[in-house]
């Protein structure tokens, strides 16, 4: 089930110190689109075209890179 309170961990900043502005703000903007489990699909030409369709600066490498990191951390 999804947690419905929101983290105060460290580990968003880092992610966005690690990958730079346009992914932490894809991470948080993707947030608004997981489905009831928490979950979304994986495909970063996919997430590019629900979360940030018009934005140039978040391309499918950058969410890749996003995700990876997310992933580390």
């Amino acid at each position: 089930m999804l947690n419905r309170s929101i983290s105060h961990s460290k580990k968003v900043a880092e992610l966005v110190e690690s990958v730079g502005g346009f992914g932490g703000m894809f991470w948080t903007w993707m947030l608004a689109h997981l489905d009831r489990a928490g979950r979304i699909h994986g495909d970063p030409e996919v997430l590019k075209g629900m979360v940030a369709p018009r934005i140039s600066g978040i391309t499918p490498e950058v969410i890749r890179q996003t995700a990876g990191k997310a992933h580390e951390l």
